[in-house]
């Protein structure tokens, strides 16, 4: 697969600062007769990785026809939502297992990780983009300027969220953002609070003794 040519030229669809060059190389497989270069990583998705051509300006020209094809897409940009909520627990009525009034009232097993009761709450506020044309359809989402804690909008990279297979994405609106900034709020304090119940014993055990709880039930 010897190397015919290189040319670095500049994407004209988006702008990535320094990464917007890019290197086109023009190489030559004998096993299958044709010249070929690689796209960039942003046509991977809808038009392939890859031209081809019987001649080297025959697969340069294609190369510009597909950047031109993914260029000229019809854009549709929207502020969005997107949050997951995952949780684990076993809850049943309290009966015995044997009893035959047993049942188990809600039963997750979300986090297979994590031990007793878990709740996960991701949240982000993003641009989404559309590109449509007749041959493909591609959504990017983008980072913008949003007051939710993060706290929930963390995403670790091992486990890297796929955005609209994974999570709900709803159009933005300020009460909604707000919604879920005063959400993420309330569990950060929830949780700084048991992190400080449990880790000052004898004061835990002075309040367990004295029959307060820490978190009232729904029922006070």
């Amino acid at each position: 697969m010897p190397l015919i040519s290189s040319e670095r030229i500049t994407l004209p669809f988006r702008d990535r600062g320094r990464q917007n060059e890019f290197v086109m190389k023009i190489n030559y497989t004998t096993k299958r007769g044709c010249f070929y270069t690689k796209l960039p990583e942003e046509l991977h998705g809808s038009i392939g990785k890859e031209v081809t051509g019987e001649t080297e300006s025959e697969t340069r020209q294609r190369f510009f026809d597909a950047l031109k094809e993914y260029k000229e897409a019809d854009v549709t940009e929207e502020k969005v939502i997107i949050y997951k909520i995952e949780m684990t627990a076993s809850i049943d009525n309290g009966k015995d297992w044997k009893h035959p009034d047993y049942e188990v009232v809600y039963k997750e097993d979300d986090l297979s990780f994590v031990e007793g009761i878990g709740i996960s709450l991701f949240c982000d506020v993003k641009i989404r983009k559309e590109y449509n044309t007749s041959k493909f359809l591609e959504t990017e989402y983008f980072e913008t300027e949003h007051t939710i804690p993060q706290s929930v909008t963390r995403c670790d990279g091992h486990f890297r969220i796929k955005i609209d297979k994974e999570c709900n994405v709803i159009p933005w609106t300020q009460e909604r953002e707000e919604f879920f900034r005063r959400t993420a709020l309330a569990l950060e304090k929830m949780v700084l609070n048991i992190d400080k119940f449990f880790s000052e014993q004898d004061k835990f055990l002075q309040l367990v003794d004295s029959g307060k709880f820490l978190l009232e039930s729904p029922n006070g």
